[in-house]
Order: C-alpha cells, then sequence, then structure tokens
C-alpha cells in the first residue's frame, strides 16, 4: 500500500499505509470516506489510501453544492 494519496499525491498519513501496529486507529478506519471518492481513487491505482484534506474537500465540496440547491 502506497504513503500518497492517489488523488493529490500528498502524504496519507495512513497508518494501516505504514503497517503500524496500531493501524486499527488511523483516521480512516473512524472516518466516513464516501464511495464516490473510492471509487475515483480506484480509476487510478489499486493503493486508495486516500489522504484526510481530500476526504475533507470532497465533503465541503459536495456539502456547498447541496447549499446551491436550496437558493
Amino acid at each position: 500500500m502506497s504513503d500518497r494519496c492517489p488523488l493529490c499525491e500528498g502524504p496519507n498519513h495512513c497508518a494501516m499505509a505504514d503497517g503500524a501496529p496500531n493501524a486499527a486507529r488511523c483516521w480512516c478506519m473512524i472516518t466516513s470516506v464516501p464511495a464516490a471518492l473510492v471509487r475515483r481513487a480506484q480509476t487510478m491505482t489499486t493503493d486508495v489510501c486516500i489522504c484526510a484534506a481530500c476526504v475533507t474537500r470532497y465533503k465541503e465540496q459536495r456539502a456547498g453544492e447541496a447549499d446551491d440547491d436550496d437558493e
């Protein structure tokens, strides 16, 4: 597993990718990663450890789109 995010190529800070003994406590194991974002990453690589920044950015963009629908 890569230590780089397949979407932005920045560090993903994933304990699973690092092989850390506490990998089950990694941020990615306790955060909801949108399926659409995972699918997008899977089209680029089989190493789909997306970084927290990309997950946050995606959720903020989606929230902004929902706000636009209210206008």
